[in-house]
C-alpha cells in the first residue's frame, strides 16, 4: 500500500484525490466525516507535526470552513492541506502512518507465540 500511494504523490487528478481521502481518514480521528480542531491536535502530536501545534489549527479551521461548523469536510480539507502554513502535509502523515504500520509489522513479525 504505501508503495502504491507514495507513486501517486506527484500525481494529480484522481491520485491526488486518493490521497486527500486517504489522508482525510487519518485526520478524521473520531471518524464522524469532519475534521475538527480537537482531530488536528490529536495528529500534530501523533504524527509530531509541529506546525498544527498551538492555535495556527485553529486559524486553519476557520479559514478552510466555509460551511460554518467549525470542521472541515472532506472538499474543505483539499484547500487545507494546500495551504503554506502546513507544507507538503499529505505526504508527510503518509510516510509517517506508513512507518509507524511497518515498525509494528516488524514487531509483530519478530514476536514469538507463548506457549
Amino acid at each position: 500500500i504505501f508503495d502504491q500511494v507514495m507513486s501517486q504523490l506527484h500525481g494529480k487528478g484522481s491520485n491526488e484525490q486518493a490521497m486527500l481521502n486517504q489522508t482525510f481518514a487519518l485526520f478524521d480521528v473520531t471518524d464522524d466525516g469532519y475534521v475538527s480542531v480537537e482531530d488536528l491536535r490529536e495528529i500534530a502530536t501523533l504524527y509530531s507535526i509541529t506546525a498544527l501545534q498551538g492555535d495556527i489549527a485553529e486559524r486553519l479551521i476557520e479559514k478552510y470552513d466555509t460551511s460554518g461548523n467549525n470542521k472541515l469536510s472532506i472538499d474543505e480539507m483539499l484547500l487545507f492541506v494546500n495551504d503554506p502554513a502546513i507544507p507538503n502535509s499529505m505526504s508527510l502523515i503518509l510516510r509517517t502512518y506508513a512507518r509507524r504500520l511497518a515498525e509494528v509489522g516488524g514487531n509483530v513479525a519478530a514476536a514469538r507465540q507463548r506457549d
